[in-house]
């Protein structure tokens, strides 16, 4: 709940929410952790940033779901697909079906 409420600052950068996520799981010592990243934003992370982001996500056993604010423009998905393992896009779910998707993939 921490790193949900903390505002980074706002624009389109990745790897700053990102870096901050794994590093307050860290702190607290989660494993097998759920990270939801939510964006509406076009944005990539440099190979080096995914290749020690895919490193993080072996060692601490968590994944990364992406929630795309995506308005229904098509292709949006690209600068989440390198280090999501789920993509929902809210074009395609409401609310609820959102939440419901997400709960029930994890259990």
């Amino acid at each position: 709940m921490r790193a949900a409420e903390t505002f980074l600052d706002g624009g389109t950068n990745f790897q700053t929410p990102m870096t901050k996520a794994v590093q307050l799981m860290k702190e607290d010592s989660f494993e097998n952790a759920d990270i939801v990243f939510i964006t509406d934003g076009e944005c990539l992370l440099s190979e080096d940033y995914q290749d020690e982001l895919h490193q993080e996500q072996v060692a601490h056993q968590f994944t990364v779901t992406g929630v795309l604010l995506d308005k229904g423009r098509p292709g949006m998905d690209f600068s989440l697909r390198p280090f999501c393992q789920n993509v929902y896009r809210t074009s395609e779910l409401l609310g609820d079906d959102i939440v419901r998707e997400l709960v029930t993939k994890r259990v």
